[in-house]
């Protein structure tokens, strides 16, 4: 039981690729009511007025090696760092937010995690994580 907790204890944060069908659809997200900080450099008419916070705010932003079919960039979310169970669940919520916002995915797309990995982190724990990519690499690279 202490690996569960030990998982729980260790921060992550994610970035997420993905394309709208139109502009339009950023509203949908902007009116989600989570905390959402939008680019306003990038994403001008939607922009967020107040600070980003880097501990706090998940960050949308466009993502300029993403184009969609008409032309237009696609975006990206990306997390705060994240630890515990109560953030996992904010992870859930921004992923179901992107799917009832009418969010696409195709093979330009990606999902990123980042693993904290402290000096606790010892020699095996990183043999064992190295082994499970190499294992499940074709999973993580298969086309959509």
């Amino acid at each position: 039981m202490s690996d569960l907790n030990d998982t729980l204890k260790r921060r992550f944060g994610v970035e997420i690729e993905f394309l709208f069908p139109t502009w339009e659809n950023i509203q949908c997200i902007v009116n989600h009511g989570l905390p959402l900080w939008v680019d306003p450099s990038r994403i001008a008419v939607f922009g967020s007025t107040r600070q980003y916070n880097k501990n706090e705010d998940w960050k949308l932003t466009t993502d300029l090696s993403i184009t969609n079919g008409d032309g237009t960039v696609g975006f990206e979310i990306n997390s705060p760092i994240l630890q515990g169970e109560a953030e996992r669940q904010q992870l859930a919520q921004i992923t179901n937010m992107l799917h009832h916002c009418g969010a696409l995915i195709d093979k330009q797309c990606g999902l990123h995690v980042h693993i904290e990995i402290q000096p606790d982190f010892n020699q095996q724990q990183l043999k064992n994580l190295l082994k499970l990519q190499l294992n499940l690499e074709d999973s993580f690279d298969c086309p959509v």
